[in-house]
């Protein structure tokens, strides 16, 4: 007879039944111990059971407070996996890493500076089993800090095959958002590492041309804005990003006006930050040539060219604080969802 190892028999008293454990993968670059405990934290306080939480360390070898982040979420609870690269490898390749160490049927990402609802991966699964489906996205709650507002982030609720509609635009979000079926993430090639932006958006893409993806008409997490350090905020990364992405899926953008019109919509505005006016210019006649009668959105891609991307961006911010109001800004009940 095979014996278990000790550690095998460790893990399966800590994480239950496999069949219904759920991994969350938790990655953390070079943050402040508070905001990578309130991550886990948050993972940990999960009401679905069990789940495994597994945290990979990717901050640089030189990061001062990385002993200090280790020592924080080993207290949080001794069950706990915690993996540290020696040295960072980027943001695809430590979310990799963390699935290699998941053993749940299902899988879970969350940013370390973002932090879910109680009942967040209890909803999902529910979605999951109920409708056979790879991947259960849902609503968040965007807490701006630049802008000082809170609000519930609108976004479309599709189910079944998705995967035109996503081509035009991530609708499903940002990684701290899905739960997916861990075979169906692996079937899927996991995250492309040679992406440099838009690698949770373009593994949605490759699960979503496989498989149907399903959507929770609630916000189950919080998307912190603020003014850390953002792959998001890199224009360059944005740009080989998008234009990956266009490469990869060329046949669909060729043959879809509408999927093209986004596609080079999206581009436009990073453009005009890296290359000026007469870039951007070209791309907007080539948007506006595949959709002329997209009036509106035309007209408000050329403004922002004309006055140019940080007055039309700062414009648009204060627009955007006057109309959410104080209506808007919602209280953050962590057991909404519980």
């Amino acid at each position: 007879m095979k014996h278990d190892s000790s550690n095998e028999v460790q893990r399966r008293k800590r994480t239950g039944d496999p069949n219904r454990l759920v991994s969350v993968i938790v990655t953390t670059h070079n943050r402040v111990p508070d905001m990578v405990l309130r991550a886990v934290a948050s993972a940990l306080a999960q009401t679905y059971h069990p789940v495994e939480t597994v945290v990979v360390d990717d901050s640089d070898a030189d990061y001062p407070l990385r002993d200090e982040v280790e020592r924080a979420v080993r207290e949080l609870s001794p069950n706990i996996a915690y993996v540290r690269n020696e040295r960072s490898q980027g943001a695809n390749a430590a979310r990799n890493a963390g699935l290699r160490h998941a053993h749940g049927r299902c899988v879970a990402f969350l940013d370390d500076d973002d932090e879910w609802f109680p009942g967040k991966i209890e909803r999902q699964v529910e979605r999951l089993e109920s409708e056979d489906v790879a991947l259960v996205y849902c609503g968040c709650v965007v807490v701006d800090e630049p802008m000082g507002v809170e609000y519930v982030r609108r976004t479309k609720s599709l189910r079944g095959d998705v995967f035109c509609e996503l081509l035009k635009g991530n609708f499903i979000g940002g990684t701290s958002g899905p739960l997916m079926r861990t075979q169906c993430v692996i079937d899927a090639g996991s995250f492309d590492e040679l992406m440099e932006s838009s690698q949770d958006y373009d593994l949605w893409l490759r699960i979503a041309r496989r498989y149907p993806v399903a959507f929770v008409d609630e916000p189950l997490y919080v998307y912190h804005a603020h003014e850390g350090s953002h792959i998001s905020k890199n224009v360059d990364a944005k740009i080989a990003g998008a234009e990956r992405i266009n490469e990869k899926y060329r046949a669909w953008v060729q043959r879809d006006k509408d999927v093209r019109y986004m596609r080079l919509r999206r581009l436009t505005p990073y453009y005009l930050q890296a290359y000026g006016r007469r870039r951007a210019l070209w791309t907007w006649l080539s948007c506006a040539r595949l959709r002329p009668a997209r009036v509106l959105r035309n007209a408000k891609d050329l403004a922002m060219i004309v006055v140019g991307y940080d007055r039309y961006a700062s414009a648009a911010a204060r627009a955007r604080k006057v109309l959410l109001g104080r209506d808007a800004v919602i209280l953050r009940r962590r057991d909404a969802q519980g």
